[in-house]
């Protein structure tokens, strides 16, 4: 490996001791030169020179320095774009039957170790993660390989192998981190709370039926979700409602009532028994409008058809 010269010559305590040593010649040159002139104050002039040679001095090693590191970076960035270019060409080279028999061993090895942790997601999100990136390497591949290529048995059976890796892991995650989210929203108090790990469990199952749309078990569990986020903004609306109905403000709580009643409208078909919860809330609407004087009125119930 070749080795390159520093940026300076001399160390830092080399070159500022030899800077002092010069300054200080200079300074009683100037002095005796000055002194045998005639001048007054000789130490004055010779000390005034003596400072502007050790200034120069700093100013001309910072300058030099700069220069030299300036040029070390460009020759650095200059290499590292090299070094990427060449990865990228490493990377570009068609996959042969060795480094897919590589591949492939990688994949089983994560997922056997995946299995064995069953509980963590993390070791079956990586897994099925690697087996995204395996295909899409191997869906290029088969897209250029000759249909006599020996490659081409390799790269086929390759993709069924990880296929079945990347569905057994991709809903192993989906289920581990859902089933997390749902009782995080189950053990909450606050209603935000509920909400937000809900909502984070729809959106594992939903990006897991990104590539399994038809699975039913993903089907089942979205449903499930769906209904339970339901059923908490319902029944948050509702227990506000009667909270307003027993404080008396009957104008808030018939407000609430009805907002429960078009929740239900757009929503409600995901509740089983929504048609006895609307019956329900129109006889509280109805009550609300008695008691602070509007008389009785009629109400649109949730269609059940549509």
């Amino acid at each position: 490996m070749i080795r390159r010269r520093p940026p300076f010559w001399l160390s830092a305590l080399n070159y500022y001791i030899l800077v002092v040593a010069v300054a200080a010649a200079l300074f009683f040159v100037l002095w005796g030169v000055l002194h045998d002139g005639g001048e007054e104050v000789p130490w004055v002039g010779a000390g005034l020179a003596a400072s502007i040679v050790i200034a120069g001095a700093v100013f001309l090693r910072e300058f030099i320095l700069r220069i030299s590191h300036g040029r070390q970076a460009a020759e650095q960035r200059i290499g590292v774009a090299l070094l990427n270019n060449a990865s990228k060409a490493r990377r570009s080279e068609k996959l042969t039957i060795e480094k897919n028999a590589v591949l492939l061993d990688e994949i089983k090895r994560k997922s056997d170790a995946a299995k064995i942790l069953d509980r963590l997601p993390e070791g079956h999100r990586e897994v099925f993660e690697m087996c995204g990136r395996y295909l899409s390497i191997n869906s290029k591949e088969l897209a250029k390989v000759s249909p006599s290529s020996p490659r081409l048995a390799a790269l086929l059976k390759g993709k069924d192998a990880v296929e079945t890796y990347h569905k057994f892991h991709l809903l192993k995650w989906a289920e581990i981190e859902s089933k997390h989210f749902s009782t995080e929203a189950r053990t909450r108090t606050r209603i935000s709370q509920k909400i937000e790990f809900a909502q984070k469990a729809l959106e594992t199952i939903s990006s897991a039926r990104d590539f399994y749309p038809n699975e039913e078990e993903l089907k089942l569990s979205e449903e499930a979700l769906l209904e339970f986020i339901a059923s908490i903004k319902l029944g948050n609306l509702i227990e506000r409602g009667e909270k307003a109905a027993a404080k008396g403000n009957h104008v808030q709580a018939r407000r609430l009532y009805r907002e429960a009643l078009g929740f239900l409208k757009r929503d409600g078909s995901r509740l089983y028994d929504h048609p006895e919860i609307a019956a329900r809330l129109a006889d509280e609407v109805a009550r609300m409008d008695e008691l602070s004087g509007n008389g009785k009125r009629t109400l649109e119930l949730p269609d059940d058809n549509k």
